[in-house]
Formats: structure tokens, C-alpha cells, sequence
């Protein structure tokens, strides 16, 4: 595991590097959701963001320099 952040009080967000996704973890009912191999190599790095059109959005950054915005809107 790369990078962990706290979505809110309900969701961490693990960065999963050797798996090549990330993984939501609800800590309400204890259950993991694999956001599948969306990057071709290691995920180094996942950020919170305000994006102005999407709202609260997720970025994930791997070592095959991709960066992708996330957004359930």
C-alpha cells in the first residue's frame, strides 16, 4: 500500500501500487471494493481534490505516468 487517505468519515482510499488500482474501504460495514487495474503500472499516489465541474474528486497518479480523475458525479 502506497498512499491512504480519509474520503470522509465513512471511506479510506488505499492506493494499491502492485495491484495497479486502488481500493475503497467502508468503515461502517468493513468492506473492500477494488477500483480494478485502471493503470498499466504501479499506483504511486491518490489526492482528494475540489474539481470545479465534477465536485469532490479522486486523483490517481502511477508510475506509467498517467494521472486520472475520478468523479461519481
Amino acid at each position: 500500500m502506497y498512499h491512504i487517505i480519509q474520503w470522509n468519515n465513512k471511506y479510506i482510499i488505499v492506493a494499491d501500487g502492485d495491484n495497479k488500482c486502488f481500493k475503497i474501504i467502508n468503515l461502517e460495514n468493513e468492506k473492500i471494493k477494488d477500483i480494478g487495474k485502471q493503470h498499466t503500472d504501479l499506483v504511486r499516489c491518490i489526492k482528494k481534490i475540489y474539481h470545479p465541474k465534477y465536485g469532490e474528486s479522486l486523483l490517481s497518479a502511477a508510475r506509467d505516468k498517467t494521472i486520472k480523475l475520478w468523479s461519481i458525479n
